[in-house]
């Protein structure tokens, strides 16, 4: 059986598909005017005003509702087309007003549109009983990347250069793939008998050449889709996600002291072995009793420390198990770079430069048995060698974990002090430091922690209450945005 929400939804529907953008009136017409100012082609902009008919849909039923930023822009235009909006659309279709407003600015509006737009997506699969393309509605982490820019510029004024971004394309692992067999290529051409002028004319553009195609592959590993994923994360996800699996059990730490469950002394200060400060630090029993009711990584660290002191590395290797959860976790999601995809952008990377080497070595023992100087090579093989190293170093987080974390922390970041300072709460505290280290540790209660944290080389001695619990040591952690944009709808 049909109820009234039901039949004037199905009504609503019927009459935003009959509603006509373009007035045959005018010239040119609402779309063509739409295209032409966003720079999209004809058949982008048909799919951006079904979907703009869509959010009309969605906005109708519920006033708090944001759109993506194509859809904004559509409906910016829209509003200009004061008669059409107002008298055709609102009074005649939604038989309603639909106001846009402005964003307030600041961290709180931030967050609540991000929330609201996280809201709309879900909506939107409700509603049309499929996600929402990704062309036109991101994911929240990129609607509101604080380092988006938009400008309206005059063409007859400027150029307009299309930022490449050939790295996601299907075509790119073919043409790195060709660059990889240059230099074995250039072995038949007898590159060892050339002069040393000759020699470097050829060898440094393969050496950029090679760069380039090294840096491609890491890009590419680095390029997991994550548009799906949840985008609420726990303080000591974030703090893995930022520093890595031991900054996660440095976060609940902090937590722990923060919530009254252990406290911490120096007990003996720092000492100074060839210039380098040691800080021992003992927690003790907090002023609180824990919950039977705790987090893995919380019972983890309770129990290498429940029985006798145990130092910091004793705490990180008992809450391995846990950081390891963690971390497949974020893999999972596509915030994290997996093994395999590691594996492409290190092992692929480093060994393109490392053929490179290869060929400079071999010509500066040429040039060394006839003795000719070859300082510039000599160079270029130790600049060569220590690319080849970094490269080998495993890529953290995937491009979408990079835009998440920014967004993250430019939502919290003007509110950082008040995260970190004083009579905060145990959530606020393990969120700070897990964004911002432990630069945002502040007060007496962290004191020790926060200079053990930072210490070059550190033991930190932990001993616990009878219990340990996790009251304030969990929770989740939105993702944040830039300020900017459309505060959505009323």
């Amino acid at each position: 059986m049909r109820t009234a929400a039901t039949v004037e939804t199905s009504s609503l529907r019927d009459r935003l598909a009959a509603f006509q953008f373009d007035d045959p009136d005018l010239s040119p017409g609402f779309s063509r005017r739409l295209a032409a100012e966003q720079g999209w082609s004809r058949e982008f902009t048909t799919r951006v005003l079904e979907e703009y008919r869509r959010f009309l849909l969605l906005a109708a039923q519920e006033p708090s509702t944001c759109p993506s930023e194509a859809v904004d822009q559509a409906w910016h235009l829209h509003l200009v087309y004061s008669h059409s909006y107002w008298r055709a659309l609102c009074a005649g279709v939604l038989h309603r007003p639909l106001h846009h407003r402005p964003t307030a600015g600041g961290p709180q509006e931030a967050e609540r549109h991000w929330d609201m737009y996280e809201r709309t997506r879900e909506r939107y699969q409700e509603e049309f009983g499929m996600r929402p393309p990704t062309e036109i509605w991101p994911a929240a982490y990129e609607r509101f990347d604080p380092h988006s820019r938009t400008r309206n510029v005059e063409l007859k004024d400027c150029w307009i250069l299309k930022r490449p971004r050939w790295w996601p394309r299907r075509g790119t692992s073919k043409v790195a793939l060709g660059l990889a067999f240059i230099p074995l290529l250039v072995l038949g051409f007898g590159p060892f008998d050339l002069s040393g002028l000759e020699f470097l004319k050829f060898f440094l553009p393969l050496v950029l050449l090679s760069i380039l195609a090294a840096w491609t592959l890491r890009r590419l590993g680095r390029n997991i889709d994550a548009s799906g994923s949840r985008t609420k994360l726990s303080p000591a996800e974030i703090a893995c996600l930022a520093f890595g699996p031991a900054a996660s059990v440095y976060v609940t730490v902090a937590g722990m002291l923060e919530e009254g469950l252990l406290s911490s002394t120096s007990a003996d200060g720092f000492r100074r072995w060839f210039g380098i400060a040691h800080l021992r630090v003992r927690f003790v029993p907090g002023r609180k009793r824990c919950d039977d009711d705790i987090q893995p990584l919380v019972r983890a660290i309770h129990s290498a420390a429940s029985n006798e002191p145990a130092t910091l590395s004793q705490l990180r290797r008992a809450g391995s198990e846990e950081t390891s959860r963690i971390v497949d976790r974020l893999c999972e999601a596509g915030w994290l770079v997996d093994h395999g995809s590691a594996r492409v952008g290190r092992w692929g990377g480093a060994g393109l430069l490392a053929v490179m080497l290869a060929i400079g070595v071999a010509k500066l023992c040429v040039a060394i048995a006839r003795e000719r100087p070859m300082g510039i090579l000599a160079v270029a093989c130790l600049c060569l060698l220590g690319l080849m190293i970094a490269f080998l170093r495993r890529p953290w987080r995937t491009q979408s974990g990079d835009k998440l974390l920014r967004s993250m922390r430019a939502r919290c970041n003007v509110s950082k002090m008040d995260l970190g300072s004083d009579g905060a709460s145990p959530q606020a505290v393990m969120v700070a430091a897990a964004l911002f280290g432990p630069d945002a540790l502040y007060g007496r209660t962290q004191a020790d922690l926060k200079e053990a944290w930072n210490s070059g080389r550190i033991t930190v001695d932990a001993v616990t209450s009878s219990g340990c619990g996790a009251a304030g040591c969990g929770g989740g952690c939105g993702g944040g945005g830039g300020g900017g944009g459309c505060a959505g709808c009323t």
